[in-house]
């Protein structure tokens, strides 16, 4: 036999074809029906002693609050199973009766069989979905009930201000009440090179650097730098040690004549 053409659902009640399953296809309550009353007395009107919890509908029949996919019914599904599976053994024992053409099931056994195949491709409709409805340089992101700003924020490589910002968040639990999110990227744009300086442009740079560092005249600067191929530091080096010899030099002539230098 052939695996099940027409499956139920567990959240609408709907049967559904699995081809057909769409991310939209399901129409359902994400709470559930519950009484309003908890006690007193007086007259209540029982027809608004209920209502949803989800969006507070006091109408049982009301259209879901929210869409998704359809979510196959495996306990139904294997009532129809075992169902067959006794309709067969009794038109065994009885003789041929009306054959019943409406319940397209396979066995268990090969439901399981081919139930990982079948979440594989609904995994990858569901991410060739996502990447169609995602706008460009945006990733979506399925909000688990764990999830934070600050885990989206190590996981995505972008910024809570930027998630909200994206989604329209105005609190950090706004993310709660969205099934999905966008996730910006962050991606910075590669800058081109510098351009090249030129030899006289880097010579500039130096002696700049050079007066930066020493309080002289730029002719000077220019030769100490030309003396120790536009070394910096070892032309500061060596103006430093020239200084020192002058001075020294100085107090020299100033000790024979028997002055002090200043």
């Amino acid at each position: 036999m052939s695996a099940p053409k027409e499956l139920r659902c567990r959240r609408c009640k709907n049967f559904y074809y699995y081809c057909d399953n769409r991310e939209n296809s399901c129409s359902y309550h994400r709470g559930r029906y519950h009484s309003i009353v908890s006690g007193g007395s007086g007259m209540i009107n029982m027809s608004q002693a209920k209502k949803w919890s989800c969006c507070k509908e006091i109408n049982p029949d009301a259209p879901g609050c929210r869409v998704g996919y359809h979510e196959e019914d495996t306990e139904f599904t294997d009532f129809l199973c075992e169902s067959y599976s006794n309709i067969n053994r009794c038109s065994q024992t009885t003789g041929p009766g009306p054959k019943n053409t409406s319940l397209h099931l396979a066995p268990r056994e090969s439901r399981d069989a081919s139930a990982p195949e079948e979440e594989e491709e609904e995994e990858e409709r569901k991410r060739e979905l996502d990447k169609e409805n995602c706008p460009s340089g945006y990733q979506r992101h399925q909000v688990n009930p764990t999830d934070t700003l600050k885990r989206l924020e190590l996981a995505y490589d972008t910024t809570a201000e930027a998630i909200k910002a994206a989604n329209q968040l105005v609190t950090d639990r706004d993310m709660y009440s969205r099934e999905y999110l966008l996730i910006p990227s962050l991606k910075v744009p590669t800058l081109p090179p510098p351009p090249e300086l030129t030899k006289e442009a880097r010579e500039s740079r130096k002696v700049s650097l050079f007066l930066s560092i020493i309080k002289c005249d730029s002719f000077e600067a220019r030769y100490y730098l030309d003396s120790h191929d536009w070394d910096v530091d070892a032309s500061v080096k060596a103006y430093r040690e020239d200084m020192q010899w002058e001075s020294n030099m100085m107090e020299r002539e100033y000790a024979k004549q028997g002055r002090v230098c200043c």
